[in-house]
């Protein structure tokens, strides 16, 4: 647990060293902007065949029924055209109106043990979907439903159930529900209820993170459960640069840094959260601002980078927070890496400062994955908590599977 220690005494060499990983990142920055417009032309082209398979379709669809009229007029004696039994049957099938709904499911379980007990376990462990009790926990059961509408309107939904650790609850939520219009090829537009654009992990459900747990900033900023609300936003990509404008409500416990559960009228903008998001190849740069719970506004500002270099990816995000009373910042930095075969590993260092709450986590994390369908993941915590006055260790083992295909796409 030394090393804890030392991180704690010396989080600016840390600081320090977090900024020389991100500068070795840099190097692979033009091959990953390559990677990532390749991705953007990609994700296009699959829009495109997924438009096109809709209207092939829809042509056998019509062309099916077409049969069928003409096999009856046959069979009626007549002598007219198909055409003329069928004409207001096809004129309402709409090669753009046909739609197709995609089913998902994940499951994510868990089971371990920590040197702490149950109740510091729920203090050490901020995400609502991490592991928080010793012995057995169901992380979540995320059932997912995904419509296409036409050639530029999708809807999206997912519902979770967690059963909770502490009294053995099943517990619902609607993690997001939104449509997105696509506007043009590079701008879209997206109402409903989803998680804020705001960094690199906030956006994420808890399956599609690298590690069992989230980072301790994340839980301190954005609550147990991410950042999410009823909002609308716009985004897009040009080029090498993207961008996300939004508002959202302020107000709910998935709005922790803001008003959170407490209450607040809307009289006009201000009273909602405005958050924009710029990124360029692997940087990134976030910036939200609200109204708080009482009196004042709250402000969040946030840099990212990822870089993918061969075997290894790089991340790592720094997050500030002023309110009217006091300014509190987080960060963590994390490396992949692709070991044997199956077998792949990860480290991840992070730190809180806040009003009598510092933090310090070190991770260390190894999946085994032959299917996209299923992996198996461990992960070693090492943490030091201010709060609770002592260091603990902890081990999780997390199965995760997933059934049906979705997708989180913003």
């Amino acid at each position: 647990m030394r090393i804890l220690t030392l991180m704690r005494s010396h989080y600016r060499v840390w600081a320090l060293l977090a900024l020389s990983a991100v500068a070795w990142a840099d190097d692979a920055e033009r091959r990953v902007e390559a990677l990532e417009a390749g991705a953007r032309r990609d994700r296009r082209r699959i829009a495109e065949l997924e438009r096109r398979l809709a209207l092939k379709e829809t042509t056998m669809l019509r062309g099916e029924i077409e049969g069928y009229l003409a096999r009856r007029a046959i069979r009626a004696g007549s002598s007219g055209s198909p055409d003329d039994h069928g004409a207001d049957h096809n004129e309402d099938i709409d090669a753009q109106r046909v739609p197709r709904l995609r089913l998902s499911g994940v499951l994510l379980a868990a089971v371990g043990g920590s040197t702490a007990d149950n109740s510091q376990l729920e203090a050490l462990q901020g995400g609502g979907h991490d592991p928080r009790r010793r012995g057995f926990t169901l992380q979540q059961v995320e059932l997912g439903l995904i419509g296409v509408l036409g050639e530029r309107v999708r809807v999206e939904a997912f519902t979770v159930l967690v059963l909770d650790p502490v009294d053995g609850e099943t517990r619902v939520e609607l993690e997001e529900a939104f449509v997105l219009f696509q506007l043009t090829h590079e701008l879209e537009l997206e109402i409903g209820h989803f998680f804020s654009e705001f960094g690199r992990l906030n956006p994420l459900h808890p399956h599609e993170r690298d590690f069992v747990d989230v980072p301790v900033v994340a839980t301190r900023f954005f609550g147990e459960d991410g950042m999410r609300a009823p909002g609308v936003r716009v985004g897009g990509a040009f080029g090498d640069w993207g961008f996300h404008l939004g508002i959202q409500n302020a107000e709910g416990e998935t709005m922790a840094s803001f008003v959170g559960e407490g209450q607040r009228e809307v009289d006009g903008l201000d009273d909602f959260v405005a958050l924009l998001r710029v990124s360029r190849g692997s940087f990134g740069l976030s910036f939200a601002t609200g109204p708080s719970d009482g009196s004042g506004t709250t402000s969040l500002l946030g840099l990212d980078v990822r870089a993918v270099r061969e075997r290894f990816a790089v991340q790592a995000e720094a997050i500030a927070r002023r309110t009217r009373a006091d300014d509190e910042w987080g960060a963590y930095a994390q490396v992949l890496a692709e070991l044997h075969g199956p077998w792949s590993g990860g480290l991840r260092a992070g730190v809180f400062q806040g009003t009598g709450d510092d933090r310090v986590r070190v991770s260390v994390l190894l999946t085994y994955q032959t299917e996209e369908t299923w992996r198996v993941r461990a992960q070693l915590n090492l943490d030091d908590d201010d709060a609770l006055g002592d260091q603990f260790v902890s081990v999780w083992f997390v199965i995760e599977t997933a059934l049906g295909k979705g997708s989180h796409d913003h």
